[in-house]
């Protein structure tokens, strides 16, 4: 796997051990992100940890890059400005994903009440589609 140091100990810094985000603070972060990515559509999709995924979206003018970490010790979710190293062949999980959501519109992104599951809501070719997150 081709990991560069740099993006990935970026993307990863802040919470250390044990430093799990409550869930008043994932609904904090859910309403701050929700207004620049929802009505857009998910570009590409990457796995570049296997407890980490980074949405690509495109809105109108811009292209933003949602990182979800499922990882127990440094679950989190926030948006990245760099591309980060990725494996040069995609885990199957990544590559089912590309295959169902890439070019999905961006419907909604929820935090189920009271818990740290988040709910992305997908309009895709197929329908609709939900894509679901604990951390």
């Amino acid at each position: 796997m081709a990991r560069g140091g740099d993006g990935l100990r970026e993307a990863t810094r802040g919470l250390g051990p044990g430093m799990m985000l409550k869930t008043t603070e994932i609904a904090a972060i859910v309403q701050e992100i929700a207004p620049a990515l929802v009505g857009g559509w998910i570009q590409k999709v990457f796995q570049p940890l296997s407890e980490v995924l980074v949405l690509e979206i495109r809105t109108p003018g811009q292209t933003h890059r949602l990182l979800c970490s499922v990882n127990p010790m440094t679950a989190r979710l926030h948006l990245i400005r760099r591309p980060l190293p990725n494996p040069l062949r995609p885990p199957a999980f990544c590559q089912l994903l590309r295959a169902r959501v890439q070019g999905a519109r961006l419907d909604a992104i929820e935090q189920v009440p009271g818990d740290r599951i988040l709910r992305l809501r997908l309009s895709t070719g197929l329908g609709p589609a939900l894509l679901l997150a604990e951390l």
